[in-house]
């Protein structure tokens, strides 16, 4: 009894059944309560693939769940996901403490944050995108680059300011 219960201290469970997305440690690596180990989604299911974008923290005010997200994926010409803002974090933070809290250690400096930011969340629709005619497979831990529309005015009134008013 006594080892099995120290072999069950060391097992990792999942939170739901599903089909592992990514493994975010190497074996023999150290981990502690909370750590991230694995991303799970339900088999077939697109509920695991969100999208957290780091967006500039002056502009938090103008940002509002149920807004259009756009995310372009580099390296893939014409990729592009169209997703709305499912959430918002309430405070604006730090550049380093944003990579801390919401990456951990998996994507190591390869995001360059420069500023104070906002983070934004957003579910994708489909668990596959399409650039050049070829349909590729979403996988955790893609970088991209992200923007939504804070604001629109008409052509007419962006060329003769003041109408309208």
């Amino acid at each position: 009894d006594q080892v099995k219960s120290r072999v069950d201290a060391r097992v990792v469970r999942a939170p739901h059944d599903g089909v592992v997305k990514e493994i975010s440690v190497r074996p023999g690596q150290r981990v502690e309560a909370g750590k991230v180990v694995a991303a799970v989604a339900e088999p077939g299911a697109v509920d695991g693939l969100s999208v957290i974008a780091f967006l500039p923290g002056r502009e938090r005010p103008r940002l509002s769940g149920g807004q259009l997200m756009r995310m372009e994926l580099p390296g893939f010409r014409g990729a592009y996901i169209t997703l709305r803002v499912d959430a918002i974090s309430a405070d604006v933070m730090g550049a380093a403490d944003a990579r801390a809290r919401f990456l951990g250690d998996r994507l190591g400096d390869s995001l360059r944050l420069s500023e104070t930011v906002v983070v934004v969340e957003g579910r994708a629709t489909s668990t596959t995108f399409e650039a050049d005619g070829e349909r590729y497979e979403l996988h955790d831990g893609m970088i991209g680059n992200a923007e939504v529309r804070l604001s629109s005015e008409s052509l007419l009134r962006t060329f003769v300011p003041g109408m309208g008013r």
